[in-house]
């Protein structure tokens, strides 16, 4: 059988990598200041990736871009180590994120038109764009100068404060 390596191979790796370089030790404390000073730290080293990224994507070169973009993976790792230690339920709070960035996708033109509108009356150029996924019509906004997708009018913002520890 084939062994395949995935993002929960990549994130053992990483938590072990950190935990072995005393990068990430556990913070028991989620209102430590060495949280946020640990947090600072990685966040330093994830837009140092993210600029070589970058850097690598204006030289287009290839093989470049495939080592930076695992780069920040791995930094951005560390903060979901960092959070994980600290208390943090970082992937129940990713389920309610994903769900609510997924929500930006209509099942109805109506839903995308009436948004579009919106975005209009707000001065912001929009369009609707449209894919099919498993035989399903989908639809977006998206914003006429970078193709970005909008939220839809009936967007909630997400709230993850349950997902926060508290302090003792």
């Amino acid at each position: 059988m084939l062994y395949v390596y995935d993002a929960d191979d990549m994130y053992k790796d990483v938590c072990f990598f950190n935990l072995a370089a005393k990068g990430t030790e556990p913070v028991y404390s989620p209102t430590a200041q060495e949280t946020f000073e640990r947090l600072e730290r990685q966040l330093a080293l994830v837009l140092e990736e993210v600029s070589e990224t970058a850097v690598a994507i204006q030289d287009k070169d290839k093989s470049e871009i495939l080592k930076e973009v695992l780069d920040v993976g791995v930094v951005w790792m560390g903060m979901v180590q960092i959070l994980e230690n600290a208390g943090y339920d970082v992937w129940a709070a990713a389920r309610v994120v994903c769900d609510n960035n997924t929500s930006k996708i209509m099942d109805n033109i109506e839903d995308a038109v009436e948004s579009v509108e919106k975005h209009f009356a707000d001065g912001v150029e929009a369009y609707t764009d449209t894919t099919e996924v498993d035989g399903t019509e989908y639809f977006s906004v998206r914003r006429k100068s970078d193709g970005k997708i909008l939220k839809p009018y009936f967007f909630r913002k997400v709230d993850v404060s349950a997902y926060v520890p508290r302090a003792h």
